[in-house]
């Protein structure tokens, strides 16, 4: 198991047969502080079914943006689209827009 601060990694199918296999309720009260970071629905889903707290990978760009830590979440987002990775344009410019980086 992932100490805090160390990452797990799992496919969104793996990651519901992980939390199935360590029971949810004990994983979310044991790492209490801990975020999950996953695209995939499924995986998603069965974490916040669980009640654990869960982001996207443009979750992390926005706080990485908020904090500074990157110059431009458009561009880091358009940038992972351009490498093959889907992510709704529409997404990516309703979150550009809530920082701040583009007007509509």
């Amino acid at each position: 198991m992932a100490e805090r601060g160390e990452a797990l990694s799992a496919d969104g199918a793996d990651f519901a047969d992980l939390l199935g296999f360590c029971g949810g309720r004990a994983l979310a009260s044991k790492h209490h502080d801990s975020l999950v970071i996953i695209d995939e629905r499924l995986g998603r889903n069965v974490a916040e079914y669980m009640g654990l707290p869960v982001t996207g990978t443009l979750g992390v760009l926005a706080k990485a943006k908020t904090r500074g830590l990157i110059p431009s979440f458009y561009a880091a987002a358009q940038g992972m689209r351009e490498q093959g990775i889907y992510y709704s344009e529409g997404l990516i410019a309703r979150l550009a827009q809530h920082l701040g980086e583009i007007n509509h």
